[in-house]
């Protein structure tokens, strides 16, 4: 029984401004972040919030470009959604007093997703090892 896998085709990074819009993306962000925090100026504070998210956005794109077009992102995807949320939610932490609420609100929502996106792609890992002794077992007994 031979099976066919169809292979993924990831876009290549492109090479000259990969990683420098990768590194000021996450600079902006950071840097208006910071300006988030210490500014006391209440109109200024959401568009410093909102440019930080915009930036760390641009910049984890490109970075979770380059992991799939590695192939690192397999099985962590859930982590990623992780790390990209919990970036939002600390950089909104600064305009809501619950802080701890929103935190522990996603926190509960989020464990069963990345528990099951473990548990599938543990499976998943399984089943294709599973496949392949299959099919080198058949390809034994049949002298190929």
């Amino acid at each position: 029984m031979k099976s066919k896998k169809l292979e993924r085709k990831y876009v290549k990074p492109e090479s000259k401004l990969h990683w420098p819009i990768t590194a000021v993306g996450f600079l902006v962000a950071i840097a208006t972040l910071e300006l988030a925090f210490i500014t006391l100026n209440l109109t200024a504070k959401p568009w410093f919030i909102a440019v930080s998210l915009f930036s760390f956005g641009v910049a984890f794109n490109q970075m979770v470009t380059w992991l799939e077009f590695q192939d690192w992102e397999e099985g962590a995807t859930a982590l990623l959604v992780v790390f990209g949320v919990g970036y939002t939610i600390f950089a909104i932490s600064i305009l809501i007093s619950n802080f701890d609420v929103l935190l522990w609100s996603f926190a509960a929502s989020g464990t069963p997703m990345v528990m099951g996106s473990w548990i599938r792609y543990v499976r998943q890992r399984a089943q294709e090892r599973k496949g392949a002794h299959d099919c080198a077992m058949e390809n034994l007994h049949n002298g190929r």
